[in-house]
């Protein structure tokens, strides 16, 4: 006969899933509110440069600038955050952390691709 200790601790256990479920809402809700008040702030640009060109007005090249001039910043910081992550996950041996460390990167390669396309095309004239 085997003899069963009652007295160990149970196996730790992840949160539950209500848990989970609450802090992947929570971050939807982080995202739609910031996605929000982008798109609102790029509307409030553009009906004053409306306003202006309604008013005679030819509005500084900086007001009708896209938000894709912002890019080129996101990218170095995503390309140099990933890259941080991927060093510590080498240092430490640990392949989660190395395989974490691509997507910022990733992200961040994408951010520049868009602000290389985005002044090639304003070098160009026009769309691509």
């Amino acid at each position: 006969m085997a003899i069963v200790d009652d007295t160990a601790p149970p196996p730790p256990q992840g949160p539950s899933l209500v848990v989970q479920l609450a802090a992947l809402a929570g971050l939807t809700i982080v995202a739609i509110a910031i996605g929000r008040m982008r798109m609102a702030t790029e509307h409030k640009r553009l009906d004053v440069a409306r306003r202006l060109v309604e008013q005679g007005i030819d509005p500084p090249p900086s007001l009708l600038m896209g938000p894709a001039r912002n890019d080129m910043r996101r990218g170095v910081v995503l390309m140099f955050a990933g890259v941080g992550l991927f060093v510590a996950g080498v240092v430490h041996g640990d392949r989660a952390l190395m395989a974490g460390g691509l997507v910022p990167e990733f992200i961040g390669i994408g951010y520049l691709l868009s602000y290389w396309l985005a002044a090639r095309t304003d070098d160009e004239g026009g769309g691509l």
